[in-house]
C-alpha cells in the first residue's frame, strides 16, 4: 500500500474516534462492563498483565502519535528506502 493511502486511512480514523468518541466497536464489546470507558487495546495490556500505565498519555499515543508514525515509516521505507514497492 502506498504511503498516501496509509496517511488518508490513519486521517479517517482519528476522525472516526474524534466523532464517535472513540471506536464504535470497543463500544459495542465493552458495554455490559462498569466501566464503559475502556479501548480495546487498554483491555490487551490488562490481559497480559500490564496495569500500572498512564491512561490519557497511552489514548494521546495510541490516537495522534502512532497513526503518525506508521504514516512516517511507510514514507521511509517506500520513498526514501525504495524497499517496499506499492500496489497501485
Amino acid at each position: 500500500m502506498h504511503w498516501k493511502y496509509i496517511a488518508l486511512l490513519s486521517l479517517l480514523h482519528i476522525c472516526l474516534l474524534e466523532t464517535c468518541d472513540g471506536c464504535f466497536l470497543s463500544h459495542y464489546q465493552f458495554q455490559d462492563k462498569k466501566d464503559r470507558n475502556t479501548s480495546f487495546y487498554e483491555w490487551c495490556l490488562e490481559k497480559i498483565g500490564i496495569k500500572n500505565y498512564n491512561r490519557k498519555k497511552l489514548r494521546i499515543f495510541m490516537r495522534y502519535y502512532l497513526p503518525v508514525l506508521f504514516v512516517l515509516l511507510g514514507i521511509l521505507f517506500q520513498d526514501v528506502f525504495g524497499r517496499i514497492k506499492p500496489i497501485i
